[in-house]
């Protein structure tokens, strides 16, 4: 349910343009997808094209860590 909600809790932000995407940490692509470390902090995210999200979520954390 937090991940649920959290993930909605970004499309919102976007949507009234609280929160804007930024390019991937990683490569810089621009078609990024949310990624949160952490659900209890909805709006806390990480911008990773899809090639990285997938990476991240298959190698773990450490792949990319947090730098924040």
């Amino acid at each position: 349910m937090r991940k649920y909600d959290a993930h909605l809790a970004v499309q919102r932000a976007l949507n009234a343009g609280v929160l804007q995407k930024e390019c991937c940490e990683v490569c810089g692509k621009a078609d990024v997808d949310a990624h949160h470390d952490h659900y209890d902090q909805p709006l806390n995210v990480r911008w990773l094209c899809r090639r990285h999200h997938v990476r991240l979520h298959q190698f773990g954390e450490d792949m990319f860590p947090l730098c924040k």
